[in-house]
């Protein structure tokens, strides 16, 4: 098998074809020779199934009429074809798809593939393709239908822009313009097998590093400048070391910031995971507060702290009256301590709620504010609540 590029579109059809054209050896060795009996009974089990057999057949005739000659005409011939000079060999093998699904005889009998051009006519593999045994008869022209037609389906979305509208007919102008983007997306995928056999070589280099040396390879630059006069290779090494200055002291500050973001969405992420985790805590606070149901909410907590816990529940004030605590708010992303005296309860919005009086330092005068009963317990379960 010629090694395509890609192939992995190619080698599903290709190996079917070949299956199906070997299959009276394959038999004879899995009955006389093989030595794998588990093995060996699967797979002469399924060779010896006819509705494996047809369908083997169906897509090895598309691998020597479409998917072959696709790997051919796009990837093999890359060099010789600019990515808009393939579209008129896209429109002429979508037309002749849909002229399959019409008459599915024409891929057992047609002398071109798909693409138009000639088949080879000392092509074993093939010919055994194409003599249909009697039981195959009814059944492969069916399967021959229905994939071409989902092959139509399929070419019909991807390349609608290609079979329709102004790039199906590419004007000069359009064809000058593209002349040096590559046929397929193969040119994509091998600069990024470049960057990543470059960054595996140096975890630790910049990406601007990595960025140059890969351009360097695929742009074939060092062909390029040696084609030079030596006074101009001066000029050009001399510029791209000062732009490459700025070009680095740009991609150093693009860098930062896409750090800053990453930071700054791994910080959100973390809060809504911690809100996520409160709200599933505070609807055990209420729990307890409703219905006295306490589960595992006290296993990490120190019997003063409990005790608080029950108190605040039967919201007796005169016994949290005086009770001093530091409490930790987030303000502005940031933790800040503060110094905290339980005051009493009150209601507020038909919620129950602690009366605590607050201080910053010593210097600063306390302030009230109501706290929901249920905040005030979760921030004790999650820490931000020490008794003093």
């Amino acid at each position: 098998m010629p090694r395509y590029v890609g192939n992995r579109l190619h080698i599903l059809f290709h190996l079917s074809g070949v299956i199906f054209s070997k299959r009276p050896d394959l038999l004879q060795y899995l009955k006389k020779y093989c030595t794998s009996q588990q093995l060996r009974l699967s797979l002469l089990s399924d060779l010896q199934n006819e509705d494996i057999s047809v369908q083997l057949q169906a897509l090895g005739l598309f691998g020597k009429l479409l998917t072959g000659p696709w790997m051919k005409e796009l990837y093999c011939g890359e060099e010789e074809m600019s990515h808009m000079e393939g579209t008129p060999k896209l429109i002429r093998c979508v037309e002749n798809l849909r002229s399959v699904e019409a008459d599915p005889s024409i891929l057992v009998s047609s002398t071109d593939c798909l693409f138009g051009e000639p088949l080879q006519d000392d092509d074993e593999t093939l010919r055994q393709l194409r003599a249909v045994p009697s039981h195959h008869a009814e059944v492969l022209p069916e399967i021959i239908k229905k994939l071409a037609g989902a092959f139509v389906v399929l070419l019909d979305r991807q390349l609608l822009r290609y079979l329709q509208g102004p790039l199906s007919e590419p004007t000069p102008s359009l064809l000058d313009v593209t002349s040096a983007a590559p046929v397929h997306n193969m040119h994509s995928e091998r600069t990024l097998g470049r960057f990543d056999a470059q960054f595996r070589r140096a975890p630790n280099a910049t990406i601007g590093f990595l960025d140059g040396k890969v351009k360097w390879q695929s742009n074939k630059t060092a062909e390029w400048l040696n084609s030079k006069p030596s006074a101009e290779q001066r000029e050009i090494v001399s510029f791209a070391i000062s732009q490459g200055a700025r070009n680095r002291s740009a991609l150093k500050q693009k860098e930062q910031e896409i750090t800053n973001v990453k930071r700054q969405r791994q910080v959100e992420l973390a809060q809504r995971r911690d809100r996520t985790d409160r709200k599933k805590v505070e609807q055990k606070v209420t729990d307890f507060l409703t219905t006295g149901t306490e589960g595992d909410l006290f296993c990490d907590l120190s019997e003063d702290m409990v005790h608080l816990f029950h108190t605040i529940k039967n919201t007796d004030s005169a016994a949290v009256s005086g009770v001093k605590c530091t409490h930790t708010w987030d303000v502005d992303g940031e933790d800040v301590v503060f110094q905290a005296e339980l005051v009493r309860f009150e209601t507020f919005k038909r919620k129950p709620c602690l009366v605590i009086a607050y201080q910053e330092d010593a210097t600063t005068a306390a302030t009230e504010s109501k706290i929901p009963v249920s905040e005030f317990l979760t921030d004790a379960l999650f820490n931000d609540v020490t008794l003093l």
